[in-house]
């Protein structure tokens, strides 16, 4: 039996950050350009959109994120299609060698838990302040973790949340996103 290895994907469009977890503990952060190094992952949550909306301009999931009073940007628009794009490839690649991945959204996360309330992850001391947060939930977090590394370790968590019964799926036939339970 494989062990419960769970990969938090932060996709971008050359290079994603991605952190190896166990038990809400961190074994590897790493950035690549392939996810070949995911060999034994059994699990993922990949931290980018993985469909597309039937219309309009949102999903139903992330219409239900906005009722939470979570901002996103709308898969399609100019700032998140390559993203979208990176993600579905990824979410099929994976799927192939018999991962369950689970789309997330760390912001949304990062919301619900109150993990860094109301600090930017874009800033020093945002980070700083996020890493700490973070440190009450998983453990060898990097005490000063770039911002898509910590969207990573945030992905990661959301689905050991999930696969330990403290999280739920939001939305609906044109695609689902996991967050942890309020």
């Amino acid at each position: 039996m494989r062990e419960k290895l769970i990969a938090g994907i932060d996709v971008g469009l050359k290079v994603s950050a991605i952190c190896i977890m166990k038990d809400y503990s961190i074994h590897s952060l790493l950035k690549t350009q392939s996810i070949s190094a995911l060999s034994g992952i059994r699990y993922a949550g990949i931290d980018a959109p993985l469909s597309l909306p039937r219309s309009g301009n949102f999903r139903e999931c992330e219409r239900k994120l906005q009722k939470m009073g979570i901002s996103l940007f709308p898969p399609l628009s100019d700032l998140m299609i390559g993203i979208t794009g990176r993600g579905i490839e990824m979410k099929v690649l994976l799927e192939s060698g018999g991962v369950s991945v689970y789309e997330v959204y760390p912001y949304a996360t990062r919301v619900i838990l109150g993990i860094g309330r109301n600090v930017k992850k874009r800033s020093r001391s945002g980070r700083k302040s996020i890493a700490r947060s973070l440190s009450k939930f998983v453990s060898n977090v990097p005490e000063m973790p770039e911002h898509d590394e910590l969207d990573a370790i945030i992905s990661a968590l959301t689905v050991q949340l999930f696969l330990d019964g403290k999280g739920e799926e939001i939305g609906g036939r044109d695609g689902k996103i996991i967050v942890p339970r309020r």
